[in-house]
């Protein structure tokens, strides 16, 4: 039985990394007036940014006592400033556009429905 559910479960997974991206993008779009592209380039924003900051980070020193997360033979990452200044400007940027969109559909003014 539990054999027949794994097609189904495969469907659930795909369907959800179709379809929670593109109703971001859709609302993004729709909100702020953009092209749907826009919407999607907005939405897959997170990604390219982690890998951004994550480029600029260096790696930790050995040796060092160093604990926690990623010590099982995995490299640890360190935070440099310029890492930390990108992903505080990122985050406050996004922070400041869902924000305003939310405070936009509050009030009214963005037009969900069918164009």
């Amino acid at each position: 039985m539990e054999v027949l559910l794994i097609p189904i479960y495969f469907l659930l997974i795909i369907s959800y990394l179709i379809m929670v991206p593109s109703a971001t993008a859709s609302w993004y779009s729709h909100c702020f007036k953009l092209p749907f592209i826009h919407g999607v380039g907005i939405a897959v924003s997170p990604i390219i940014a982690g890998m951004i900051i994550q480029s600029l980070k260096t790696e930790a020193p050995s040796g060092g006592g160093t604990t926690g997360l990623g010590t099982l033979g995995e490299t640890v990452m360190e935070h440099t400033d310029v890492s930390w200044a990108v992903q505080n400007i990122y985050i406050f940027a996004m922070a400041s556009l869902l924000t305003y969109g939310v405070y936009k559909q509050a009030l009214g003014k963005c037009k969900l429905g069918y164009r």
